[in-house]
């Protein structure tokens, strides 16, 4: 068996590398002082990479956006990119490193960090451009499972769902070891971020208990027009 075989058939990834599981970690403001929670994720690496979105999804804040009687919550963050971050995490590194996949949430940031740093033949430069898996039957394997799309798209569609999203591209850190992606988190005031539109009294009454909820539920809400 090949060791892409073994990653996503295992029930337990560290039988087959012992440090291919993923770490999460949520830390209270923006240093590793005080780690809130922590999980790990040791099964076949989709199972650690849908385990590891929800894992995310489940601790970052979600908006309410209000438009007239109807109610759509949506995450601080897009899914769809940290789905493209969390997945190229496990695609391109380095499984022979002694490390693993690292994912750490801050009170201002979201840090996805890799091991293995670029594959040899990349640079920078050529980030969302070019593609050179270091991992070529996992990720053959992961594309037609439709977890990532197609070859040297990951990076640029990180960036184009963050921009129709209307929030910060992330940044990347590289090094000769590392890759970190890091998204910036939306600043709130007292926990919950409150934007208001002129709105008839009679829409303001039905959504005065919806918001009073999500500032119980410590959550943003947006309330368009």
């Amino acid at each position: 068996m090949t060791n892409a075989g073994a990653w996503l058939l295992t029930d337990d990834i560290r039988r087959a590398s012992s440090s291919a599981h993923v770490s999460c970690a949520l830390f209270f403001g923006h240093t590793k002082t005080r780690i809130l929670d922590r999980k790990d994720f040791d099964a076949d690496v989709y199972s650690n990479y849908q385990g590891v979105v929800t894992w995310l999804l489940s601790k970052l804040n979600a908006e309410f956006v209000i438009e007239t009687m109807t109610r759509e919550e949506r995450p601080e963050l897009p899914e769809a990119a940290l789905r493209e971050a969390v997945v190229n995490a496990l695609a391109h590194r380095d499984y022979r490193s002694n490390a693993n996949v690292q994912i750490y949430i801050f009170e201002d940031r979201v840090e996805i960090v890799s091991p293995g740093g670029l594959p040899a033949g990349m640079t920078p430069e050529l980030l969302g451009i070019k593609s050179i898996p270091r991992n070529p039957l996992l990720f053959g394997m992961l594309y037609r499972m439709n977890a990532v799309e197609q070859v040297g798209s990951g990076i640029r569609r990180i960036r184009e769902i963050c921009c129709d999203y209307g929030i910060t591209e992330p940044e990347y850190e590289i090094s000769e070891n590392w890759v970190t992606i890091t998204f910036a988190r939306s600043k709130l005031v007292d926990g919950v971020r409150v934007v208001t539109e002129e709105l008839s009294p009679k829409i303001s009454d039905k959504i005065s208990d919806k918001i009073l909820l999500a500032i119980q539920k410590n959550r943003q809400v947006t309330i368009a027009k």
